[in-house]
C-alpha cells in the first residue's frame, strides 16, 4: 500500500474509532451511574412508566392506580366511575372526569392526556437534565451532525497536509463522502438517536433496574413492565381487554390507530420539547 493508501486509510481510522469511542462511553456511563439513579426516591409509578414504556403506560398507571383506590371499576375494557376516591393529582382528576359513564382504555387514555398534558412535559424534560432521554426536536440530531463534520473536516484536512495529491480525482470525492457517511451511520446507532425510543443508553440501564425493583401496588407493577405486569389475568383483561400495551412507538395495530394510541404525544416528547 502506497503513502496516499496509508494516508486514507488512516482517515478513515479516524471517523471509525472516534464513534465507537462514544459508544464505549455511553454504555460506561449507563453502567456506572444506572444503579444510582434507579436508586433514587424521587421515583413515581407515573414516571417510572413514562421512561421505561413512554405515554401510554404512564396513563396506564394512574388509572391502575385509581383502580386499586376503588375511584374506578373496569369490566370487559369498559371503565367506569366507583367512587369519590379523596384528594386526587391534577393527572388523576383528568383521568377521572374523562371515565363518563364509560370508556374504553384507548379513548381514555387519549383524553385524559388532551385534558392534563404538562405532567408529561415536565417529567420529560427532567429526563434530559438527566441524560436518560435525547433532547426533543433538532437537537435529536444535531450532535450526530456535528461530529460528522468535524471528523470529516480533520479527516481532509490530515491528507491535505499530508498530500495533496489524496484529494484529487473521483475516488477522492467518493472517499470524502465516504469520511463524512460512516460517522453519521455510526452515530446513528448510538441509542435514542433514530426510531420511536428516545431512551439513551443511561435511560435503558435505568429502565432496567427500575423494573427490577420490588413493586408494592398493581400501578408499580404497570409502571415496570405494562400491563402484562398484572399477575391476576382476569384483572387485566378486565382493564385492557383487546387495547394495546403501553410501550414507546406504534403498537402492532398500525398506523391507523395512531392518534387514539397516544404516539402523537410521544412524537411531540421526541421532537418538539424545548
Amino acid at each position: 500500500m502506497g503513502g496516499l493508501g496509508w494516508a486514507w486509510a488512516g482517515a478513515f481510522a479516524l471517523v471509525v474509532a472516534v464513534p465507537l469511542l462514544l459508544h464505549a462511553h455511553d454504555r460506561s456511563r449507563a453502567a456506572q451511574h444506572g444503579d444510582r439513579i434507579a436508586a433514587g426516591d424521587e421515583w413515581s409509578a407515573f414516571s417510572v412508566g413514562l421512561l421505561t414504556g413512554g405515554p401510554r403506560r404512564a396513563v396506564d398507571t394512574v388509572i391502575v392506580g385509581l383502580l386499586e383506590r376503588g375511584v374506578l371499576r373496569a369490566r370487559g375494557g369498559v371503565i367506569s366511575r366507583a367512587g369519590r376516591g379523596g384528594t386526587l393529582s391534577g393527572m388523576e382528576r383528568a383521568v377521572v372526569d374523562s371515565v363518563g359513564r364509560g370508556v374504553r382504555l384507548s379513548s381514555l387514555r387519549l383524553a385524559a392526556v388532551l385534558v392534563e398534558k404538562r405532567p408529561f412535559l415536565v417529567v420529560y424534560r427532567t429526563f434530559q437534565e438527566r441524560g436518560l432521554v435525547v433532547g426533543g426536536g433538532w437537537r435529536r440530531h444535531w450532535a450526530i451532525l456535528q461530529w460528522a463534520v468535524l471528523l470529516c473536516g480533520t479527516s481532509v484536512a490530515v491528507l491535505y497536509l499530508v498530500d495533496r495529491r489524496a484529494l484529487d480525482g473521483t475516488f477522492a470525492a467518493v472517499g470524502v463522502a465516504g469520511l463524512f457517511a460512516v460517522p453519521v451511520v455510526l452515530l446513528a446507532a448510538r441509542r435514542g438517536r433514530l426510531g420511536s425510543d428516545p431512551r439513551t443508553a443511561l435511560g435503558h440501564a435505568v429502565s432496567r433496574r427500575l423494573r427490577e425493583r420490588v413493586v408494592h401496588t398493581r400501578a408499580d407493577a404497570v409502571a415496570g413492565g405494562g400491563l402484562a405486569g398484572i399477575g391476576d389475568r382476569l384483572v387485566r383483561m378486565s382493564v385492557q381487554d383487546v387495547e394495546p400495551d403501553g410501550v414507546w412507538g406504534p403498537s402492532a395495530k398500525g398506523s391507523a390507530r395512531d392518534l387514539t394510541e397516544l404516539n402523537w404525544l410521544a412524537d411531540e416528547l421526541i421532537h418538539n420539547t424545548a
